[in-house]
């Protein structure tokens, strides 16, 4: 990767509760949203559609006023800011770019707005094309590259104006499988070298695992947990988060039991957990359980409806009476449809917290 003449320090962008309603006495799109993002590392805010991330974005941006509570920027209050005195770079979902401009000049449209002379704004977005590995098309116009092409020149266009904080929404999706997982590294081999400001909007929960130094998982206009990916997929803290964030078998209404045993429908299972006895809730990940040959080690007997090939691994959807559970094992693994299967729960497997963390 080329390196950047971007120098700019990076930002520290903090909402202090911000709540905002689109209709009065509605349901709220924000309801006391704070958090502080990580100066110069990438923060990727994902949920299901109403959960208010893109309300974020907008507030954060200026787009979208709140209606009280603030944004800031610095330790400077940035709330009443026009959008375009903010010094914020936005790449849009569908690139926004214009079709009448070459993509060089879609790149210079910032620097244009700004004032900068035609030389140094030329020079300016060169440089970004060739940061975006894409200075071969500057000539081009938007209708004669390919979509992947046209999200690098978005991308380009928004580090142009050597933006303090970028933000992007939910930019690769509508891409193809294929050229959205190319593109996903390079934005992160991108994001990581420039160390700027990123707030990342997205729904997709493999995305925002491969491209965010932190999650921000939102649900009804609230924050449900912030972290690390790795931390949000290994220890939710609701029941909301461990389905979101992954496949998931999560169990709520359970038992903890005195012996340290979680009474699950369909077992009752050991948990490396310092829960107490009473209420909680469970998970299991699909990638929990292992076969066992000797049915006297089983932990349960389960019986594969539906078996699907993914690659590496092998899904199954197993049921146990009534209950349901996916499961995932190596590629290879000999599954029937109808055949029972001797399964025990991997040590540590089972993730377990009180019925008060979200249950």
């Amino acid at each position: 990767m080329p390196s950047s003449s971007i120098s700019t320090a990076p930002a520290s962008l903090e909402l202090r509760g911000l709540t905002k309603a689109y209709v009065r006495g509605g349901t709220p799109a924000l309801n006391g949203v704070s958090h502080s993002f990580a100066p110069g590392k990438v923060t990727v805010v994902l949920g299901p559609s109403g959960s208010g991330k893109s309300t974020v974005l907008g507030a954060i941006s200026g787009l979208v006023p709140p209606d009280t509570g603030g944004v800031w920027l610095d330790g400077r209050d940035i709330t009443e800011l026009a959008p375009e005195k903010r010094g914020f770079g936005m790449v849009f979902q569908n690139y926004a770019l214009f079709p009448h401009l070459s993509v060089v000049e879609n790149v210079e449209f910032g620097l244009r707005v700004r004032g900068l002379g035609r030389e140094e704004r030329r020079t300016q977005a060169l440089e970004m094309l060739h940061l975006t590995r894409i200075p071969h098309l500057a000539g081009r116009r938007v209708h004669e590259i390919s979509g992947g092409e046209q999200q690098r020149v978005a991308v380009a266009r928004a580090l142009a104006v050597r933006p303090t904080v970028l933000l992007m929404d939910e930019p690769l999706s509508a891409l193809d499988a294929r050229l959205r997982d190319d593109l996903r590294a390079e934005l992160a081999r991108l994001l990581r070298e420039l160390a700027l400001t990123t707030v990342y909007v997205t729904h997709d929960q493999a995305e925002a695992m491969s491209l965010g130094h932190e999650l921000l998982v939102m649900q009804r206009g609230r924050i449900e947990q912030a972290g690390r990916a790795e931390d949000l997929y290994l220890r939710p803290a609701s029941p909301f988060v461990a389905g979101f964030i992954g496949a998931a078998n999560v169990f709520a209404g359970v038992e903890r039991l005195s012996d340290g045993t979680v009474r699950l429908p369909f077992a009752n299972l050991p948990a490396e957990s310092d829960v107490p006895p009473g209420p909680c809730w469970a998970m299991l990940r699909p990638e929990s359980f292992e076969l066992v040959r000797d049915s006297g080690r089983a932990d349960f007997t389960a019986v594969p409806e539906a078996i699907f090939f993914l690659g590496a691994q092998v899904r199954a959807q197993l049921r146990i009476g009534e209950q349901p559970l996916t499961a995932e094992f190596p590629a290879g693994t000999p599954l029937e449809p109808g055949r029972p299967l001797a399964l025990r729960v991997r040590p540590g497997g089972l993730y377990v917290r009180a019925a008060e963390n979200g249950a």
